[in-house]
């Protein structure tokens, strides 16, 4: 219930934007055009920090620091979900395999924990969580277009 009036009041802030940005006054017009470009940034800069944490948990992964990076890996993975369920409900499918690989990937490392690592399975960890991360990037450029 809460959840569709939070979604209502959305939708009608977004309708009484766009209203302004094309049909209101030279004020409004301008308004709407500043809270569109302000949104654009954030958007800009969110997808940016997501990146370099990406990118940072790329090299606790390569450093053998498995769990912190995966944890990390789970929470950027549901901020994305999160969005795009709310705004491109058309990749829901696409973030869900990433998901399903996290999972398998935690259950590997987890394994791999009790019985030791060797070089190869290092290799082919890295190789999955490279996967992960290139297959989120690739998530928020689609969710840039």
């Amino acid at each position: 219930m809460i959840r569709s009036i939070i979604r209502l009041g959305i939708f009608l802030v977004l309708a009484l934007l766009g209203y302004n940005y094309f049909y209101g006054t030279a004020s409004e017009k301008a308004q709407s055009k500043e809270i569109v470009h302000d949104a654009t940034q954030l958007g800009k800069k969110l997808f940016t920090k997501v990146g370099s944490l990406l990118k940072s948990e790329k090299a606790k992964f390569d450093d053998g620091k498995f769990d912190e990076a995966i944890g990390n890996v789970r929470s950027a993975i549901g901020d994305l979900k999160e969005k795009i369920v709310n705004e491109k409900p058309e990749l829901k499918d696409e973030i869900k395999e990433l998901e399903k690989k996290r999972k398998e990937l935690a259950k590997e490392i987890s394994e791999g924990e009790k019985d030791g690592f060797t070089e190869e399975n290092k290799e082919k960890l890295k190789r999955k969580f490279k996967f992960i991360t290139d297959g989120i990037k690739i998530l928020m450029d689609k969710m840039d277009d």
